[in-house]
């Protein structure tokens, strides 16, 4: 299945196993996905979207969700370069290589600690090391060169392997990807799609596979 996602081949059979396995939910609205997403998605699972605007979003819903249950700090924050508070507990992603910081593009980190002045103190995430690095990075770069990393784009996500991953479907989702969005867990990849019906999901999946970036424009691709 996974290969046949990757070349493309009949999307409406591969999205039937995909229902048939149970890895289809079908939401009657964007507030539902970012609800649901919120509620059921853990701590080191995969969230795909299709655009940093959509990214920034749900991130926002369930950085919300998280303060709410009192897993971040929501009294001294940071603002990131997407616009959103960051606080103790948050997950983030570094976007720009400082060596003199010890950051690399879009490298994740947990905050531990937020400075009156804006300053992020965070522990990185998914090293293998058995003593995780911790550094210190300036509200300067933290408000030009970091954001929340909850959910991110086809691109923030490649090269990453977790256990679940979650996919949201829109009409900028593109056939490359869902391939990535699809291919991060091991153990399941779930596809969330606003429609009406699954029969109208079908179609929507059919039509993202069938969909190329280049079709979005050059400022788009």
């Amino acid at each position: 299945l996974t290969l046949r996602m990757r070349d493309r081949e009949n999307p409406g059979d591969m999205f039937d196993q995909l229902a048939a396995l149970g890895l289809v939910m079908v939401h009657a609205d964007d507030d539902a996905v970012r609800e649901h997403i919120t509620a059921h998605s853990r701590d080191g699972e995969a969230i795909t979207v299709a655009t940093n605007d959509e990214a920034a979003a749900l991130n926002e819903r369930i950085r919300n969700g998280r303060v709410e249950a009192g897993e971040v700090d929501d009294a001294v924050t940071a603002t990131g370069s997407d616009g959103l508070s960051i606080g103790r507990g948050d997950l983030i992603q570094t976007r720009r290589n400082q060596s003199d910081l010890g950051v690399a593009n879009r490298q994740q980190w947990i905050v531990q600690h937020v400075k009156n002045d804006g300053t992020v103190y965070a522990r990185e995430v998914g090293s293998g090391r058995k003593n995780p690095r911790t550094v210190e990075l300036p509200s300067e770069y933290v408000g030009e060169h970091a954001h929340l990393s909850y959910a991110a784009t086809a691109y923030g996500v490649q090269g990453a392997t977790v256990n679940d991953s979650h996919t949201i479907l829109s009409e900028a989702t593109s056939a490359a990807g869902v391939y990535v969005g699809m291919t991060r867990g091991r153990e399941a990849n779930r596809l969330h799609v606003v429609a009406e019906d699954m029969a109208d999901a079908r179609g929507r999946f059919i039509e993202a596979m069938e969909r190329d970036p280049a079709d979005r424009g050059l400022d788009h691709a």
